[in-house]
């Protein structure tokens, strides 16, 4: 089985731009990313999943330098964008993760992926019933869902002119679908009020905050690790309180 990283990110966030090529521990917020998802077993690549080349130059150079490979697709119609990636790469299976989750957690990937790989399951996902904070999110497809739903979706934006579905993310379309066999992974304890994502300045001073004190002890710091700082030191979630969501729903990035 060709497992393979999609990390969707692009340029052009009007809340906080460009934060994708923010600095964390002296890196960029991609490159602090792979240097996580690159100890994942069983991976075949990382491929940065973006937008039109001319728009996102600067992220395409990236990847570049840290060496992994990318795709230029659909600024804004995702679903289309993964399908088209998919061509190229020929995965059997994606691992989809989203620029916006530097502090990503390879462990709890690694766990979804001995789940789906002892099953029969369509999606894996972490984010339909949120346990984990937000930031640690992620979802495991099969290249064949992916298909069908493009498939499916794409006749449908196509007549209705669905141009806002159309910017959504893929695995909500395959979320949404209740035919398809699905797999909700849980963590012990319901985080899902820990904010940990990127798309303020509130969240990107609260991310430093942890990374700078936890990676130099470990680069590949995780959730446990994240849990038991911000345990001692309660306050900081102060920081980026504002934007905690108390009612998620099914609200994939």
């Amino acid at each position: 089985m060709k497992n393979q990283i999609y990390l969707q990110a692009r340029l052009g966030s009007t809340r906080l731009p460009n934060k994708v090529l923010l600095k964390i521990c002296n890196k960029s917020i991609i490159e602090f990313m792979v240097e996580r998802l690159r100890i994942v077993p069983n991976i075949e690549k990382i491929v940065l999943v973006t937008g039109p080349k001319n728009i996102n130059e600067s992220l395409i150079d990236e990847a570049k330098k840290i060496g992994i490979d990318f795709f230029c697709g659909s600024q804004e119609n995702i679903l289309d964008r993964f399908y088209n990636a998919s061509l190229i790469f020929k995965p059997d299976r994606i691992i989809r993760v989203t620029g916006d989750c530097p502090l990503i957690d390879p462990k709890v990937i690694e766990k979804g992926i001995q789940i789906f790989n002892s099953n029969n399951f369509d999606i894996l996902s972490n984010v339909k019933k949120r346990t984990y904070p937000d930031g640690l999110d992620f979802e495991i497809m099969t290249c064949d869902i992916l298909e069908k739903t493009w498939y499916n979706k794409m006749n449908e934006f196509i007549n209705k002119q669905a141009f806002y579905e159309a910017s959504l993310p893929p695995t909500k379309f395959i979320l949404q679908n209740n035919n398809i066999r699905q797999y909700d992974l849980l963590n012990n304890e319901d985080l899902s009020n820990i904010r940990l994502t990127l798309d303020y300045p509130e969240d990107y001073s609260l991310l430093l905050l942890i990374a700078e004190n936890l990676y130099p002890y470990d680069k590949l710091f995780g959730l446990e690790d994240i849990m038991k700082f911000i345990r001692t030191n309660a306050s900081i979630l102060d920081i980026n309180k504002q934007f905690v969501k108390t009612d998620y729903g099914l609200q994939v990035k």
